[in-house]
């Protein structure tokens, strides 16, 4: 069920495109190229261009549980539209407004907050809506 939801969320995201038969891949300068039987998964073409940063003024900057951060491990890192990091960790969803968090995590009794403290998943998807994935429910921010 985890890999279809994300499957089902990720792939409006790409568009639908025409897929090249089974046994042939196109390369990006346009030549095709026999592969056998084995399928192959096709990548949208469109490129991407990614800043090169030479790190001459960048600093690093340690954030840890002695500054509220609920639990020292962090699976998932994403920034929403307003500039709040969110971090997805065993115990709790954790906000950074880039001075201090605010934990989100399960409370039993109250429906609305998260469906469990170990989060597993963030998303942000394209009209900026956060998705939760707990071990026990998907929710959105």
């Amino acid at each position: 069920m985890g890999l279809a939801l994300c499957c089902a969320l990720v792939a409006p995201l790409f568009g639908a495109t025409s897929r090249p038969p089974r046994n042939r891949i196109v390369l990006p300068n346009g030549r095709p190229v026999n592969v056998g039987a084995v399928p192959q998964a096709h990548v949208d073409p469109h490129t991407i261009t990614v800043p090169v940063v030479d790190g001459n003024g960048m600093r690093f900057t340690r954030l840890s549980t002695e500054d509220g951060l609920s639990q020292t491990r962090v699976t998932q890192i994403v920034q929403d539209d307003q500039g709040f990091i969110w971090f997805a960790s065993e115990y709790g969803l954790n906000r950074y407004d880039g001075y201090k968090f605010k934990v989100f995590k399960h409370e039993p009794g109250r429906p609305n907050s998260l469906g469990g403290v170990y989060i597993y998943s963030l998303f942000k998807d394209h009209s900026g809506v956060l998705w939760i994935g707990c071990e026990r429910s998907v929710t959105s921010a």
